[in-house]
């Protein structure tokens, strides 16, 4: 639970200097650039480097790549019902097929800036940028969150530790 924790921070921690660099440097329009071409990469390079496999997945996603599973669904629409009963939020481990450890933990707009790409189109998500994302995700659902909303989970799988199921 720890590392799957430790390894979720890690990646957001990554992922937020080097969207914050590309704002600062290129502005705002910038992070749809940064997002759509270097997010995943990173998130990969770091799964690589922490000897994990990372996703993020939701139901209201942005690239379709990122939809839940059957099974995460699931697990996804109970952490929301969670959320709305005002529950804890809690991390939890489940073993794959294989008996690799896989950790799901809740992805949350914990700040305000995610909401200039996430939020809601006219308040805090002008048109012109809403437009930019379509181009990129014509698909896209990842819209009209408000801060503190669950946008999504994690899932990391460990691959050097395996759950016997006996």
């Amino acid at each position: 639970m720890l590392k799957g924790s430790s390894v979720s921070k890690q990646v957001v921690a990554v992922l937020q200097k080097n969207l914050k660099h590309a704002i600062k440097t290129q502005g705002i329009e910038s992070a749809i650039d940064f997002c759509h071409k270097r997010a995943p990469f990173i998130t990969d390079s770091m799964g690589q480097v922490l000897n994990v496999k990372v996703k993020r997945v939701a139901k209201k996603y942005r690239n379709s790549f990122n939809e839940t599973s059957p099974a995460e669904s699931d697990l996804y629409k109970q952490y929301i019902i969670d959320w709305l009963d005002k529950k804890p939020l809690t991390p939890k481990i489940i073993p794959d097929k294989k008996g690799h450890p896989v950790y799901y933990g809740i992805i949350k707009i914990n700040n305000k800036v995610c909401l200039k790409c996430h939020g809601k189109v006219g308040e805090n998500l002008p048109q012109e940028r809403a437009d930019k994302i379509k181009s990129y995700y014509p698909d896209d659902k990842a819209l009209d969150f408000k801060y503190g909303e669950p946008r999504g989970m994690w899932v990391i799988t460990f691959n050097e530790y395996r759950v016997d199921n006996e």
